[in-house]
């Protein structure tokens, strides 16, 4: 059993989230802030209970009337409330079939939440970690959702072989990365493709969680004149994720050449450690 501080702080950040989701900052509807409140309130008790009070694992959920399998319960709330209660991945779509690109989908928790503002939208999914992947997969065979297309790849600016570093005992880490700087030394080979050989329509939605690779991405988006064909953005720049290589202007330089405007958002604080590495959230749009 956790400490009784541990449970006691994770019992009032719960609130917090709750407080979070009446408030209802991206004008939900009535019927969907209902639902948000009910599916977080199981899963806050049920990680409270379970991870923090009995020190145990789950690694299924059913919210929404969907089933949703993971490697970790905790990893899974964390994304949770990134996702659905943060709204990192927010965006208002110009029809009711938006067309989404997610780079870095993990097990998927985006495209439920894709699917929850959008029915109908059409989602092409990219993830390079083989485990994670296939449990990607079945979320989506399960569950019966249409119009999504997976590819079991990394993103960069050419297509090749590179290091994806990984853990087999950590499977679904979130800071898997063809970056060493995110926190593993073992690699195995993945295959590398660009985005812009994807891109041939106009693009509601693109998201770019890659752990280290989001300047290579926008750069081949860039010179190819596929950034002109996204309308909308968030990319998780991380910041000194190798110590040497400062990137953050080159990248924003890119997305105003494009005619993005941007807000920029983190959750570090300071005192800041030299090289440090740094997770900047980028929201992009057109004006």
């Amino acid at each position: 059993m956790r400490s009784l501080n541990d449970v006691v702080l994770e019992f009032f950040i719960g609130i917090r989230y709750l407080v979070r989701i009446v408030q209802n900052r991206v004008n939900l509807p009535k019927r969907k802030v209902i639902s948000l409140l009910s599916a977080y309130l199981k899963l806050f008790l049920k990680h409270l209970l379970y991870i923090k009070i009995l020190n145990r694992n789950l690694t299924i959920e059913h919210i929404f009337g969907w089933k949703i399998k993971f490697f970790s319960y905790a990893a899974f709330y964390c994304m949770f409330k990134d996702v659905f209660l943060d709204h990192h991945y927010f965006f208002i779509g110009k029809s009711k079939k938006p067309l989404l690109i997610d780079l870095g989908t993990n097990i998927g928790v985006e495209i439920f939440y894709y699917k929850w503002l959008y029915r109908k939208s059409k989602i092409l999914a990219f993830e390079p970690d083989k485990k994670t992947f296939e449990l990607l997969k079945q979320n989506v065979v399960i569950n019966n959702l249409k119009n999504i297309q997976l590819y079991n790849m990394a993103l960069s600016d050419k297509k090749s072989l590179i290091k994806f570093y990984c853990n087999n005992e950590d499977p679904g880490a979130l800071i898997m990365s063809t970056k060493k700087g995110r926190g593993f030394s073992s690699y195995v080979f993945v295959k590398s493709t660009t985005l812009s050989t994807y891109i041939h329509h106009r693009v509601d939605f693109l998201k770019i969680d890659i752990e280290g690779d989001e300047y290579l991405v926008v750069k081949d988006l860039n010179s190819t004149n596929k950034l002109s064909y996204v309308d909308q953005l968030t990319i998780e720049y991380h910041h000194h994720v190798n110590q040497d290589e400062d990137k953050l202007s080159k990248l924003l330089n890119l997305l105003e050449k494009n005619g993005f405007d941007y807000h920029l958002s983190s959750k570090s604080h300071p005192p800041f450690l030299k090289k440090e590495c740094q997770d900047i959230m980028i929201f992009g749009y057109k004006v």
